[in-house]
């Protein structure tokens, strides 16, 4: 498969190919051929996340369109009702974080991606799993690059500041005065995770 990572609309169009051919000419179940479709464009979106700290909105929006319409193909308009809950769900579930800072509009988007693939109540397994998948891989990073113990400090400190009552310790301002430890690319949790749970389901 060709795809030139410079160029998201051609891996967007290199991934979609994928989904025909693997319903077609492997004969694979629909929703085979639509859980390798969703992990290609994680892959995509990982990469991406990697090197640039930026995932394309043709992967995570683009993906979620798809996602929908191949839900409405299998299973009609019940079809299309669950993915676009999915979806909703996969947005607002990583909202909280977003607004901490914590991670980026487009780790965001690309969790509502999955959503839009696996449907509710299905979603709700894989934000879970990356939940996971994303605190073993910030606490490995942090390792790595020597700052485990600035970022269990911060951890701290937010946490006993946001529980303990008292003027100067609203949430926004507490958000404020959290230093960031660093960015990471969540896209390559969201990808373990959400994979994870989703070759669980096969077993």
């Amino acid at each position: 498969m060709y795809c030139r990572w410079a160029l998201p609309a051609g891996c967007f169009s290199s991934v979609t190919h994928l989904y025909v051919m693997s319903a077609i000419f492997m004969n694979f179940s629909a929703d085979m051929a639509a859980g390798i479709l969703m992990a290609s464009l994680l892959m995509v979106a990982a990469w991406s996340d990697v090197r640039s700290f930026r995932i394309p909105n043709a992967v995570s929006l683009g993906g979620a369109l798809i996602g929908i319409i191949i839900s409405g193909f299998q299973h009609g308009v019940h079809g299309v009702l669950l993915a676009a809950a999915g979806w909703a769900v996969g947005l607002t579930a990583l909202m909280p974080l977003y607004f901490l800072r914590a991670m980026g509009a487009g780790d965001v988007k690309l969790l509502a991606m999955t959503g839009a693939f696996l449907g509710f109540p299905s979603v709700l397994g894989a934000i879970a799993s990356t939940l996971i998948a994303g605190g073993v891989f910030a606490l490995s990073v942090s390792a790595l690059r020597g700052k485990l113990s600035e970022t269990v400090d911060n951890v701290s400190v937010f946490a006993f500041r946001t529980m303990m009552p008292g003027k100067g310790n609203t949430l926004a301002q507490v958000v404020s005065e959290t230093p960031v430890s660093g960015h990471l690319p969540y896209a390559v949790p969201i990808l373990a995770g959400t994979m994870t749970w989703w070759v669980l389901q096969l077993v």
